[in-house]
């Protein structure tokens, strides 16, 4: 199974774990064509853990300065998140 989650993540699953996912854009120095991989970032035994990483991991590589925008960008994370899954059965931390 793939969730898409934005253009940055995504995450995989396979039968043990859930797989954290970031993009990788480069350009393909023959064709000149753009290609995007996708490479672990993170393996989870719960899809919770997996999105608690992913909401963590978004607020860290932010470029925040300050405590009330990192407020503000936890909020937006969460948000997103909640509308991508809406029926969660736990909460985004």
């Amino acid at each position: 199974m793939i969730i898409p989650i934005n253009e940055d993540y995504r995450i995989e699953t396979d039968e043990h774990q859930w797989i954290l996912k970031n993009s990788k854009a480069y350009r393909n120095k023959k064709t000149g064509e753009l290609k995007v991989t996708w490479t672990p970032v993170g393996y989870y035994p719960t899809f919770e853990g997996t999105v608690n990483a992913l909401a963590d991991r978004m607020l860290r590589t932010s470029k925040v300065v300050g405590m009330e925008e990192a407020i503000g960008i936890m909020k937006s994370i969460k948000h997103e998140l909640s509308v991508l899954v809406p029926k969660l059965s736990f909460e985004i931390k």
